[in-house]
């Protein structure tokens, strides 16, 4: 079983989400001893706003991709195997 935790809040003191968040994969875990856990904090670290060239890339088939396509397409693709990764 594969949690993938997505926090979006700026803050990092005096979050209320992040608490609740602590508070939720700290219980999870422990229900789920076994489970793996993902953290992604795109509050933090927000992933880049696509471009022109990953517009691009995203309309060529995956073997006419350019290196410089498969470049600009990596954080997006990385994040979608984490959404697909977890089941919670």
């Amino acid at each position: 079983m594969n949690l993938l935790e997505i926090r979006s809040s700026d803050r990092k003191i005096k979050s209320v989400s992040r608490s609740l968040s602590n508070d939720f994969v700290q219980a999870w875990q422990t229900a789920h001893a076994s489970a793996q856990h993902l953290f992604r904090d795109v509050g933090s670290n927000p992933p880049a706003y696509p471009t022109e060239l990953w517009t691009k890339g995203n309309y060529t088939p995956s073997e006419a991709r350019t290196p410089k396509m498969l470049e600009a397409m990596a954080e997006s693709d990385c994040l979608i195997e984490e959404l697909l990764w977890a089941d919670h």
